[in-house]
């Protein structure tokens, strides 16, 4: 598993270019992915409040693989296992001209324009971080 400071050395790129996708697992069992620049933490105060539910809680280790079919530390917020999942675009991510995020795996990553990332995403663009 690789820290979003290792995965931007490794990449190239700076920590706020990397995103961070971050698990949820909400009080009805269904899971949402929050999306926050490396620098940042995701704000469970703020996913809780955007989502409407005080009960969500960042998934466990076991709850990340079976939502996504990644392993921690090499979510890709495409090609998920489960369909119906919300996503949280952090809006500060958009303020990098390029990002780099998890390919699914941990040895690999995907470069693109923030704005084609949220284009390809049935995102809602909020602020989740901190």
């Amino acid at each position: 598993m690789f820290t979003a400071e290792e995965a931007a050395q490794e990449r190239g790129v700076a920590t706020s270019q990397i995103v961070k996708t971050m698990v949820v697992r909400k009080g009805d069992g269904r899971y949402c992915l929050a999306l926050v620049a490396g620098d940042r933490r995701m704000s469970l105060k703020k996913a809780r409040k955007q989502l409407g539910d005080p009960e969500a809680r960042l998934a466990t280790r076991e709850e990340v693989s079976e939502a996504t079919g990644y392993p921690v530390g090499a979510v890709a917020p495409l090609g998920l296992r489960h369909k119906n999942v919300d996503i949280l675009f952090d809006r500060r991510i958009l303020a990098e001209e390029q990002v780099a995020l998890s390919s699914g795996d941990p040895n690999s990553g995907v470069v693109l324009r923030p704005a084609d990332l949220l284009s390809v995403l049935p995102a809602t663009l909020c602020d989740v971080s901190e």
